[in-house]
């Protein structure tokens, strides 16, 4: 099983020095699921977006400057791998999500 996939319905991530600590998270198909985001870069502001096959955001978290936890209620996504990234730094912070 992916790193990341705590009980299937409640992910972790933590961003510091503008960067993740997973690259790879998996969520159940067909099931909302919980991103437990932990910024803890001070005064620096992040979020996470999860994007489809063909780059649309399937998901639109906000955005809050650390050091700062939120928890994202994610909807049902269906089976398939998308790209998680924090949208102000997308080069930088960035991984796969492969939901099943």
């Amino acid at each position: 099983m992916p790193s990341g996939a705590a009980n299937g319905s409640k992910l972790g991530i933590v961003a510091q020095n503008v960067k993740l600590d997973k690259a790879d998270l998996s969520a159940p198909a067909n099931t909302p699921f919980t991103i437990h985001f932990d910024n803890r870069d001070p005064g620096t502001a992040h979020d996470v977006d999860i994007l489809n096959a063909g780059g649309a955001k399937v998901f639109d978290g906000k955005d809050f400057p650390g050091p700062a936890a939120q928890d994202y209620g994610v909807g049902p996504l269906p089976a398939g791998t998308y790209k998680f990234e924090c949208s102000i730094h997308p080069a930088l912070m960035f991984g796969t999500l492969t939901v099943q």
